[in-house]
């Protein structure tokens, strides 16, 4: 799928903060409301003398004197050069210009960042030399002075654990000049190009925007939400230093929508898609107070990040899927003053050749968009992190191999786009992610094959359908592009996203019950705050996963076999590899067998927990669990494995799919021979057989528990499927084996030993599962590896009397290895 990253400031362009000891107690100074009345620009056409214009610099940058000591607020962009272009928004800082002696210090106001004013504080940012000056101007070297950054953003969230010292972590810039000093509207926009020093050195450019700092009269600040309700980004926490007293205050992000917000989407972005652009900026819009949010497509030439507009940038590079988005914000009041999307390619599947192009720069599974924009030795666990998902490619696959037009395609990825964009405005608007949002879909997942189908044969769901309750949730294609069509063909909007924009925007109150369940990054540490899962528990969406790979197993083949046919070599059939991709993550279920299953939509109603409630939440998990487990068929359903008549049925059923199979490709068609054919069948009929074994082997691997049970009826049921199971592995037979016992005089007597029908290896797997058991979680337990110990000890006493005292030379070759077998396992089932 994609990417989605709000930018929690990978590296922020300020300097190190240090502590004097003398204190400038007068009152705040506001600057002049017109930044030309601050500063000038120093170029070749305005300089008096050589030494006011550097070598590198090509303008310099000049103070007017009355601008000292005055409040100017001061944001900046970073792009890292390599591998392309792409920006992330650093820490806006309101601050002054403080000459001493022949230098300028670039101040930060203490406001926010001390407990109290009573003790004398100041913090410098950066040390500008003074290169000349007049009676009026002083002539700065701004390049050199801004030499050092700091890992910092304007994101935070309360939960994040983000501390005040990280403002002030930075690391040296080794080289810079200054390439460009304009004015924008009522800002100074300085473009600096630096050398930054990690463990690696990185060349970035970084945009300041130098704008005098202006209360806005009429904003109405937002306290940041209780993450029970609502996800909200905020800006840095501020100590009340009026106060004295250590609280913070704490401001959430929002737009000042009583004026017109623009979105301009970049003049580079494919036609077929602006549409789908507009859609899901407009999105908001069905929820925003006088619909402030405007979408238009900007001049060319004007890229993100830009001072004028709001750009929704595309970005061409198809091996990168992500998306991601940035703001910036007013650091006092959490008024979002600036903010950009970047849109990578990989969305623009326009149709068929489009896909196979794209399936063939499928991208490994490196955090590309770390790579883009972190700073060697500085990354920073992004606040939005999300890569294109593998059901993005699975689904080009079927498209490809259900043979849609080309309309199909775009139209698809003309949904997906909107949902897309809709999701990252959304983190512009200051709003979180809800992992949670899948927990609110209006159908039941037994129901969703036939939607999914409805939607891409006949173009259309159902007038009420909801696939979450919010265009913030991390969805799979499927659901992501069905709502993109709920954004373009509809006037609805997500029920989660109404309310959270009129808690942060309206001031709307609303109760817990009121409010769709909500969870944000901190929260995934609990089963059902999952990024790309569907369904209402887990259990739910890993028996959906598990039996959606089961029954593409054939498609999926093909595609391999298609795949290597292309490439002109055998396909690629490791049987254990495809055995894990069968059994995925059907034993992540085993985790829930412990004393602690955390379900949000049961705990987010436990704000305060003492030891009654958390029994109260471990009994209602439960119960939520069992059901869910009843539902779907029980552990038997759920663990349940392809058997052998289901695998043998490979062979022909792919022989259908590839004797029914054209592919034009230019003026040729690609279709495969009758000797081909019969080749691939002869393959997977000796794969079939492997993977069946391969398949055994991995689920009773997979059933080993290291983790500790409860004692209870979810964890009961499990031990009981897996007594039964296990008695099948160890103690089904289909035959006799032939062998001899010798008596004292010599005389052979005939043995008829029980042929198992499980290959040895697998029963000691079983044998060895089934002994690491905790003893201590259920009586069952013990009781399980009991009885079946004790039953093999009959089968060995039965079919060869006083075994254990029988010496190796009174048995014949197949009757010492049986015993040895049958010895062994019950070896195991003791200890």
């Amino acid at each position: 799928m994609v990417l989605r990253m709000l930018g929690n400031g990978i590296v922020s362009i300020l300097v190190l903060a240090q502590m004097f000891s003398c204190a400038d107690k007068r009152p705040k100074v506001q600057a002049d409301p017109t930044i030309q009345n601050s500063f000038s620009i120093i170029d070749k056409q305005s300089i008096q003398s050589e030494a006011q214009l550097g070598m590198t610099d090509l303008k310099r940058l000049s103070i007017k004197k009355d601008a000292l000591d005055k409040e100017f607020l001061l944001q900046a962009s970073l792009m890292r050069q390599i591998p392309i272009p792409t920006a992330n928004g650093l820490k806006s800082r309101v601050v002054a210009f403080k000459r001493t002696g022949n230098v300028v210090f670039l101040m930060e106001a203490t406001q926010g960042h001390v407990i109290s004013q009573d003790l004398p504080s100041q913090l410098i940012l950066a040390k500008l030399p003074v290169l000349s000056e007049s009676d009026t101007d002083l002539v700065l070297d701004f390049g050199q002075g801004m030499a050092q950054a700091f890992v910092s953003g304007d994101w935070s969230s309360s939960d994040g654990g983000i501390a005040y010292a990280k403002t002030f972590r930075g690391l040296d810039i080794k080289a810079s000049f200054i390439d460009d000093i304009t004015f924008h509207g009522n800002a100074l926009s300085i473009r600096q190009i630096a050398q930054v020093a990690g463990t690696q050195l990185d060349t970035v450019e970084v945009k300041y925007y130098l704008e005098p700092y202006l209360s806005n009269e009429g904003f109405q600040s937002t306290r940041g939400q209780p993450v029970q309700k609502f996800g909200l980004f905020e800006v840095a926490p501020q100590y009340q230093s009026s106060k004295g007293n250590g609280a913070l205050d704490v401001y959430a992000s929002k737009w000042d929508v009583r004026k017109p917000v623009i979105y301009a989407i970049s003049a580079n972005t494919p036609a077929d898609y602006v549409q789908a652009v507009k859609d899901g900026i407009l999105y908001w819009n069905r929820a925003l107070p006088g619909a402030p949010l405007q979408a238009v497509v900007a001049p060319a030439g004007v890229t993100a990040p830009n001072y004028d507009y709001n750009v929704v940038q595309w970005v061409p590079w198809d091996t990168a899927g992500y998306a991601y988005a940035d703001a910036q914000m007013d650091p006092r009041t959490g008024e979002i003053r600036h903010a950009q999307v970047f849109m990578t390619s990989t969305f623009a599947v326009s149709g068929e050749s489009r896909a196979k192009a794209l399936l063939k720069k499928v991208p490994n599974k490196t955090k590309v968009l770390n790579e883009a924009l972190s700073i060697a030795g500085m990354i920073q666990q992004p606040l939005c992190n999300f890569e294109m998902q593998a059901s993005f490619y699975a689904a080009l696959e079927n498209l490809l191999a259900s043979n849609a037009p080309d309309s199909e395609y775009l139209r698809i990825s003309q949904d997906y786009i909107r949902e897309v964009v809709a999701h990252e405005v959304g983190h512009t608007l200051g709003l979180r992610h809800n992992f949670a949002g899948s927990l609110a879909a209006s159908y039941d997942l037994a129901q969703r094959p036939a939607i999914v189908q409805d939607y891409i044969v006949s173009q259309k769901i159902p007038q009420d359908l909801q696939p979450s309750s919010s265009v913030m949730e991390y969805q799979v294609f499927e659901e992501s592009a069905m709502t993109g069509h709920i954004i373009g063909k509809t006037s609805r909007i997500l029920d989660y996203d109404q309310k959270v924009i009129g808690a942060l925007y309206s001031g709307t109150s609303y109760s817990m019950d009121e409010v769709p369940p909500f969870c944000s990054d901190s929260q995934t540490d609990h089963w059902d705050c999952q990024t790309f899962d569907l369904g209402k528990n887990p259990i739910d969406f890993i028996a959906w996963s598990l039996q959606q790979e089961r029954q593409n197993l054939t498609q999926n083949l093909f595609n391999s076999i298609l795949r290597a046919k292309k490439l002109g070599t055998d396909p690629l059939l490791y049987a254990d590899a495809w055995a894990g991709r069968l059994i995925g993550s059907r034993f992540e279920l085993l985790a829930l067998l412990g004393p602690e299953v955390p379900l949000w939509q049961v705990r987010r109603n436990f704000p305060v927990t003492d030891d009654f409630s958390s029994q109260v939440m471990l009994q209602e998990e439960h119960q939520i669990l069992q059901a869910a487990l009843d539902k779907n068929g029980g552990w038997n359903q759920l663990l349940a494995i392809p058997d052998e008549k289901e695998l043998k049925n490979l062979p022909s059923t792919l022989r259908k799919l590839m004797r029914d199979y054209q592919e034009v490709q230019g003026d040729a068609t690609l279709s495969f021979s009758f000797e081909e054919q019969q080749r691939y069948e002869n393959l997977i009929r000796d794969f079939a057989p492997q993977l069946q074994r391969a398949l055994q082997k991995a689920q009773w691997s997979g059933l080993s528990l290291e983790t500790p049970m409860t004692d209870s009826d979810f964890s009961q049921s499990l031990l009981t499927w897996t007594a039964e199971q296990a008695r099948l592995v160890l103690l089904s037979t289909d035959g006799v084996t032939q062998a001899k016992k010798y008596l004292a005089d010599g005389t052979a007597v005939a043995l008829s030993l029980p042929q198992f029908t499980s290959p040895q290896d697998l029963r000691s797997l079983v044998a060895e599962t089934v002994s690491t058991l905790p003893s201590e979680a259920s009586w069952k337990v013990k009781a399980i590896k009991e009885g079946l110990r004790d039953e093999l000890r009959d089968i060995l006493d039965t079919y060869l009397p006083g075994s254990t005292s029988l010496k190796y030379r009174e048995l014949d070759p197949t009757a010492q290895q049986w015993r040895a077998n049958e010895q062994g396992l019950i070896s195991t089932l003791t200890y």
